[in-house]
């Protein structure tokens, strides 16, 4: 197969234009972190990659060219990465022209004493969270990355997703259902509670009081309180085989499907309990396998069905009754992972690492603009690694989004340039932040607002 990273312009979303290459390496997944990209590779190892000229991605490093890597999480200067057949590494890349292992640790099953293989890993502060294949949750201290150590563990089946808020970890595992672990003390990992659904839990989102479940079907729950979640709505109108969620505002968008018909199915959850099915779109021979939306486009990755018609579809969704197809690009592998930073798209598939740069911006959410400038409070909040900035804007301005510590001082510039009139969503993931009172201030046009949020951990 053609191995390669490409980079393609799609400002005009019509007309997609090849600007640049880059060999690949069986690329499985990436995490960005300001001007580099760092690519889980399945046989390469740890690429790091310079793409502050998205249209000359450029190899500044690599690390550990036998290890299976399938998953990356940066947090500061190292990188954290899962491999199917060697543990947990920690890798120090400061200096990302020269990346260099501080740490490995490997986990082993507790009763056979087989290896137990991690899948996905998330750091917040000092400690790891990692989803296994035998144990279901490990939790590892990285306060010292030489020597990272198992701190707790919680036997919770196969592990297939992870999503950790404040004190609790949200682990779904397959036919073992959801378990919701309290890890306020991360070296006694207790269970809160355990929600089983009617098939195979996989992707997981939560917003607000909801969790959202693909289970092959779609399940909801109320998890209000932790220790008594309890199922409020679903959907079982399905093709079987639901894999992805992902929830914007009132709409959530599901990846629907393992065969013919699969598709992004749309439905209204202003009332959880209730969820109402707007649209589909099926326009596609690929199975669906992950949804990231954006700004009113859904962009779905894609793997191989019954024709080679795998890759990256972006999917318009600002009218969430007649969803409309974009532009459809076929790429050299199937779609897996995606990654979405201001205007560029990164997609990680089997083959290769494609960049995308995007303009599509700025599309409402509803039939009509916001009749005023608004911004909410941060939700959650107080939060844990990461919460969710909201804001309307009447007309079209001139934007700046921006992040202070305590002092006063701006850490970070989460969005600026032009954006149209509508609703807009912004994601601040604050995982190498310590604890602490931070504010943002949004700026549009001459309008100014500033709000306050705790990061707790």
């Amino acid at each position: 197969a053609d191995s390669r990273i490409i980079s393609v312009n799609i400002s005009d979303p019509t007309n997609p234009i090849l600007i640049g290459n880059l060999p690949g390496y069986n690329n499985l997944d990436l995490f960005i972190s300001g001007s580099y990209a760092y690519v889980a590779t399945l046989v390469g190892g740890l690429r790091v990659l310079d793409i502050t000229n998205v249209a000359y991605p450029i190899q500044v490093g690599i690390y550990g060219t036998a290890l299976n890597i399938v998953d990356v999480f940066v947090s500061g200067n190292y990188a954290y990465v899962s491999c199917s057949d060697s543990g947990i590494s920690i890798i120090d890349v400061a200096d990302v022209f020269h990346p260099v292992v501080t740490g490995n640790r490997s986990f082993w099953h507790p009763y056979n004493g087989e290896y137990d293989p991690p899948r996905r890993i998330v750091v917040s502060g000092s400690y790891a969270y990692i989803a296994s294949c035998y144990q279901g949750l490990r939790i590892v201290n990285i306060s010292n990355p030489r020597n990272p150590i198992q701190a707790g563990s919680y036997s919770a089946s196969c592990a297939a997703g992870i999503f950790v808020r404040e004190s609790y970890v949200y682990l779904t595992a397959y036919d073992a259902g959801l378990f919701i672990i309290n890890v306020s003390d991360p070296t006694h990992p207790v269970l809160t509670s355990r929600h089983n659904v009617p098939f195979s839990a996989r992707g997981i989102y939560i917003s607000g009081d909801y969790a959202y479940i693909a289970d092959g079907d779609l399940q909801i729950l109320n998890i209000s309180d932790p220790a008594n979640p309890s199922q409020v709505g679903n959907w079982n109108d399905t093709n079987g085989y639901t894999a992805a969620v992902y929830v914007s505002g009132s709409y959530l968008y599901l990846c629907d499907g393992h065969s013919i018909g699969a598709g992004l199915k749309i439905f209204d959850i202003s009332n959880p309990a209730n969820p109402t099915f707007l649209s589909v779109f099926d326009d596609t021979e690929g199975i669906p396998t992950d949804v990231v939306v954006t700004d009113g486009y859904a962009y779905v990755t894609e793997e191989w069905s019954y024709s080679p018609a795998q890759g990256l579809q972006v999917i318009n969704v600002a009218d969430p009754f007649n969803p409309t197809l974009v532009e459809n690009l076929i790429t050299p592998g199937d779609g897996y992972g995606i990654a979405i930073s201001e205007e560029n798209v990164f997609l990680a598939d089997s083959y290769s690492l494609l960049i995308f740069h995007s303009n599509l911006t700025g599309i409402a959410d509803g039939n009509s603009n916001p009749t005023s400038f608004t911004i909410s409070q941060s939700y959650p909040n107080p939060f844990n690694a990461q919460t969710t900035i909201s804001y309307s804007l009447p007309k079209a301005s001139e934007v700046s989004l921006d992040i202070f510590d305590i002092l006063g001082s701006k850490i970070e510039t989460l969005r600026t340039g032009h954006q149209e009139a509508g609703e807009h969503q912004v994601i601040w993931n604050a995982g190498d932040k310590p604890s602490g009172i931070y504010f943002y201030r949004l700026k549009a046009g001459e309008r100014e607002e500033t709000n306050r949020m705790v990061l707790l951990k």
